[in-house]
């Protein structure tokens, strides 16, 4: 046919081509995408863990800041049933704050959660792109070599 033909090595950047994905890029693809769900669903439940050690450690800390309150304000009168009320404002601020750090917690996995899925399911359509690409590309190449006998 007169064309000029030379062999080459397959490199990084032709193994990053779509056009060429071997079974092998697409089945480590497929394997990144899994574990981006996994990572996502252990995000998730992290998050509960944290929320739930958060909430019980709140609930400790008021029932202990409360039975110390009683104990100060039966022993020393006047003085430690204020001292009681501002254990109690504390233990309410702490429950408070801890509420709402176990909140951000959780808000701050689920985004991970959201934005592994994401990257999952963008691998998932460019892997998807590929064998279309790749498919297509083959039978172009068939018809090609048929046009030619």
């Amino acid at each position: 046919t007169g064309a000029k033909v030379r062999g080459i090595e397959l490199s990084l950047l032709q193994r990053c081509g779509s056009h060429v994905a071997s079974k092998t890029d697409i089945d480590e693809a497929f394997m990144a995408g899994k574990a981006a769900v996994k990572t996502a669903g252990t995000a998730e439940k992290a998050a509960e863990r944290v929320t739930d050690h958060a909430e019980a450690a709140a609930e400790k800390v008021t029932d202990r800041a409360g039975a110390a309150a009683e104990k100060m304000a039966e022993h020393a009168g006047t003085a430690a049933e204020k001292m009681a009320e501002h254990a109690g404002q504390i233990a309410d601020a702490v429950t408070d704050h801890t509420e709402t750090a176990a909140e951000h917690l959780a808000d701050a996995a689920g985004l991970a959660a959201q934005k592994v899925a994401e990257a999952a399911d963008a691998a998932a359509e460019g892997v998807e792109y590929a064998a279309r690409h790749t498919a297509d590309t083959i039978q172009a190449v068939v018809e090609e070599l048929e046009k030619d006998r």
